[in-house]
């Protein structure tokens, strides 16, 4: 390719920047009044730039905001008005984040005024070529009895630019969801927020380059009365796909954790249970902000797309969390509602915990990307500790015997009004374990084992007839609901795994309770481990650190117990040798630890 190709593109690419059209975007002020532009731009790196245009409305910058680098991410935010000042037909606000390796992400929300604008990102690369790479998913349209019909896909795929042998960073596209707010208000300032979805569409085109132009990817947005418009986009650094990681793997993890977000979550279709009720509901899923198929595709695979997602994940985390540092369900489940008079916000000890310690492990996991983040995530890992500690001390808490119980919800109260299940009460411990696995910090293991006697005083009632488990201990202590298959069995296999390896120790409670649920769902104590299904939701399995020598850790198994971890992994007992089982329930020293909340 002669030199003076690749320079006619890059000219070209200067000339949209200097049209006259920059100044709204990259400036941070809007044009003289007496200048009425159609349209804006944005620059998204040294080879990529955005056209704004909105069918020949105005397009006005009315704000610019910049936020301070955090968790190696910085942040702006510029909200476009479209038409007249006085009375805009839209709003369009761009939210585009450098990520630390460099790639752009942008969201773009299209607020209707009561009118039916139309958007067009034109994003354009100094190439000739833009070759689509689509993804082709479809929807389940299956009816669920829980949720009804899911008509969301996933992501379009992604576009290839290049110039000759040359190549310009890809861009991976999301498709555009078109949606409506619902509300609704509750007396003390509760506030549930949910989407109803229009419809879900790829609204994408592609106009390839020539000699003088510039190949450009048109991104479309639509909304009409008080409607909303959103989709996102990367402009990639690197390859979407290399020798680790092909189409099926990219669309495979996106399908499920990447589908519709904006700047503070993921959405997913809603179960009925939800005020405001509709059949078409999509909630902002704690559940699902967690990116934990993407972390593990990335530990298996260094894949840069999933590496931006994750840094793009743990900064969305920490932009959702509420002043106090904890993460508050934002939509009310009548399920909830019904049992105990909690409405949003509120905070789910389950999403908190499993958000705090995967927050941490994607940290981890970017390596030199996320070395300020981790502090950080360790610190939102501690600060949870400390609420769940400041409950028990408030008597917000069941009661034991021995030891303790949180319930599943909280509201602003603080008050215990609803149930405790089964994994939730094994999840909150597991993290506690894992917090002092990554930390030697004896209160997190404290707190720990005072759930774990609660679990232990508890344990007989858990068990129904048919050897499964009952869902949840009620306030009032008796038992009842349906447990889910997998999840609390895996969540126990957790808590052996932790136990031993932190404590070295076998507890009866959780052997039996182990047994039981192996015993409901057929499983031989030798299948325990090699035929379990994948968890649905919970602990994704133990630290590294517990697999070599634990900081801080408890003294050794005494010669009963001199056994390897392997070895209690494998079957509710252990053989110490003689071939009898050894089993202990100690569970280290003091159970009244406390975390301060300074």
């Amino acid at each position: 390719m002669p030199p003076y190709t690749r320079l006619s593109h890059a000219c070209a690419l200067i000339a949209v920047l200097a049209a006259g059209l920059l100044q709204p975007a990259l400036a941070g002020a809007a044009p003289a009044p007496s200048v009425v532009a159609t349209n804006a731009t944005l620059a998204l790196g040294p080879t990529h730039v955005m056209t704004i245009s909105a069918g020949g409305l105005a397009v006005r910058l009315q704000s610019s905001v910049a936020t301070a680098r955090t968790l190696n991410v910085t942040q702006d935010t510029m909200t476009y008005t479209l038409g007249a000042l006085k009375s805009p037909k839209g709003l369009l606000t761009l939210t585009l984040r450098t990520l630390p390796s460099g790639s752009k992400m942008l969201f773009a929300d299209l607020a209707a005024k009561d009118s039916t604008p139309s958007v067009n990102l034109a994003i354009s690369s100094a190439s000739e070529t833009a070759v689509l790479h689509d993804l082709h998913l479809q929807p389940n349209l299956a009816p669920n009895k829980v949720q009804g019909v899911d008509h969301t896909t996933g992501p379009i795929g992604w576009v290839d630019f290049s110039l000759g042998a040359a190549s310009d960073a890809p861009l991976f596209l999301s498709k555009a969801y078109r949606y409506d707010i619902l509300t609704k208000s509750y007396p003390g300032g509760g506030l549930s927020t949910v989407r109803e979805l229009i419809s879900e569409s790829p609204t994408m085109t592609i106009a390839q380059g020539g000699a003088d132009t510039l190949a450009t990817v048109n991104l479309g947005l639509d909304a009409s009365g008080r409607q909303h418009s959103q989709r996102y986009f990367i402009a990639s650094k690197a390859p979407i796909t290399d020798s680790t990681v092909g189409v099926y793997s990219i669309g495979h993890v996106t399908r499920d954790e990447w589908r519709w977000l904006d700047p503070l979550g993921s959405y997913y279709k809603a179960p009925y249970s939800i005020e405001p009720e509709t059949k078409l509901g999509y909630i902002r899923s704690l559940l699902d902000m967690n990116g934990g198929e993407t972390l593990t595709a990335y530990r298996g695979t260094g894949s840069a797309l999933f590496g931006d997602l994750l840094a793009n994940d743990l900064y969305t985390l920490g932009a959702f969390r509420s002043k106090d540092g904890l993460w508050r369900t934002d939509y009310t489940s009548t399920w909830v509602k019904d049992e105990s008079g909690i409405v949003a916000p509120y905070v789910d000890t389950r999403h908190n915990e499993h958000l705090s310690e995967l927050s941490l492990s994607i940290a981890e996991a970017l390596g030199s990307q996320g070395v300020v983040a981790v502090a950080e995530c360790t610190r939102w890992a501690d600060n949870y500790a400390k609420y769940l500690n400041g409950l028990a001390a408030s008597g917000a808490v069941v009661r034991t015997q021995h030891g303790i119980l949180f319930a599943d919800y909280y509201d602003a109260s603080g008050k215990l009004k609803v149930h405790t299940s089964m994994n939730h009460a094994l999840g909150e411990m597991n993290y506690l374990y894992d917090m002092y696995v990554r930390t030697a910090d004896h209160r997190y293991v404290d707190l720990a084992e005072q759930i774990r006697a609660g679990i232990d005083d508890t344990a007989p009632g858990w068990i129904r007839a048919n050897h499964d488990l009952f869902y949840q201990r009620n306030i009032d202590g008796t038992f009842s609901g349906t447990d889910y298959p997998y999840v609390t069995y895996m969540d126990l296999l957790g808590a052996r795994m932790r136990v031993f390896g932190i404590m070295g120790a076998i507890d009866p409670a959780i052997e039996m309770l182990l047994a039981s649920k192996a015993d409901f769902l057929n499983l031989r104590p030798d299948q325990l481990l090699a035929e379990a299904p994948p968890a649905q939701s919970g602990p994704s399995g133990l630290p590294q650190a517990m697999h070599s020598e634990l900081p801080g850790a408890f003294s050794a198994p005494q010669a009963g117990q001199s056994l390897s971890m392997c070895a209690a992994l494998a079957s509710p007992g252990c053989s110490n040798g003689t071939g009898s089982a050894s089993i202990s329930s100690a569970r280290g020293p003091g159970s009244g630890g406390s975390i301060s909340s300074g």
